[in-house]
């Protein structure tokens, strides 16, 4: 089974098409749910009217350049529709989000500057050195604090909560399961917290906590890096929101335009009356018989 569709040159079909076509765009904006403009119109203002008819009909040049106007005007709507929509998401992102994030980074960083300190603090110049407080008692075997470590994850889990363990070069630690990870974390929480995530090896899991502490350095730098670009990012923004819809010009002149050839094709029927003859005929009233009645 095949469908055919014929299209003549020069004829009423090209109106018609542009008339499906532009009744397609609308229906394609809605079901995708992407175009920026809040409502969208049907298509009744845009069926012909009795003007344009007789336009079609005397060949009228106008009624071309009408279907060419509507059809540039709705794009340039629909582009300055979604300019606006452009500058409402920069002007939220300029006044809640970039702050927000902003706030957040430095609020971390504030808190990570107090928590060196106290790692240095409680941490001894010699490396051997080791002391852990897990459950009430100190460890200070690495192997014997590690396994303790690995047994409390069972108790995590039976107990279906997190669950403070004990301390650790100044931070007090929290151990948890995280279901959708399938992995356990211990928290080390000073002024900020810091995750490590443990595996099956003793000496490894110690490694890791380790690693989240003296990683504050380095986290430090990566959000000062972060702070800088979302600084330019908001004045990216600020210039971007100072540019002015680049066809601004370009749709005034042809709404206006397509205003002056809908008032040539006489499009909206207003104080028109059909030329149903190109000749007016001079009638003389009809005079009435003088009759004479006899008294």
């Amino acid at each position: 089974m095949f469908i055919h569709r014929y299209v003549t040159e020069g004829t009423f079909d090209s109106y018609s098409w542009q008339l499906i076509e532009t009744k397609q765009r609308f229906i394609s904006q809605v079901m995708s749910g992407k175009a920026p403009s809040r409502s969208c119109e049907d298509l009744d203002e845009a069926v012909l009217s009795y003007g344009e008819i007789k336009a079609l009909s005397t060949g009228n040049p106008h009624i071309l350049e009408k279907v060419q106007l509507e059809t540039d005007v709705t794009k340039l709507r629909l582009l300055k529709s979604s300019h606006v929509s452009q500058r409402y998401r920069l002007e939220d992102m300029l006044l809640l989000q970039y702050p927000q994030q902003l706030l957040e980074r430095r609020q971390k960083i504030g808190a990570i500057e107090k928590d060196i300190p106290r790692r240095d603090a409680n941490t001894p110049e010699d490396r051997e050195l080791f002391s852990m407080t897990v459950m009430g008692r100190e460890y200070t075997d690495k192997a014997s604090a590690g396994a303790e470590l690995l047994a409390l994850c069972q108790a995590v889990v039976q107990r279906g909560e997190a669950m403070e363990i004990g301390s650790y070069r100044g931070f007090a630690m929290r151990l948890e399961y995280r279901a959708m990870e399938q992995a356990f974390v211990v928290g080390l929480r000073g002024a900020a917290v810091y995750f490590a995530e443990l595996g099956t090896d003793v000496q490894g899991n110690l490694a890791r906590i380790n690693n989240a502490l003296n990683g504050m350095e380095a986290h430090l730098k990566k959000l000062t890096q972060e702070i800088s670009e979302i600084e330019k990012q908001q004045e990216n923004t600020r210039q971007e929101l100072e540019k002015p819809f680049a066809q601004e010009q370009e749709l005034a002149e042809k709404e206006a335009r397509l205003s002056a050839v809908n008032a040539l094709l006489n499009i909206d029927g207003k104080n028109s009356i059909p030329d149903l003859m190109d000749d007016t005929l001079d009638i003389e009233p009809p005079q009435r018989a003088a009759k004479d009645y006899e008294r």
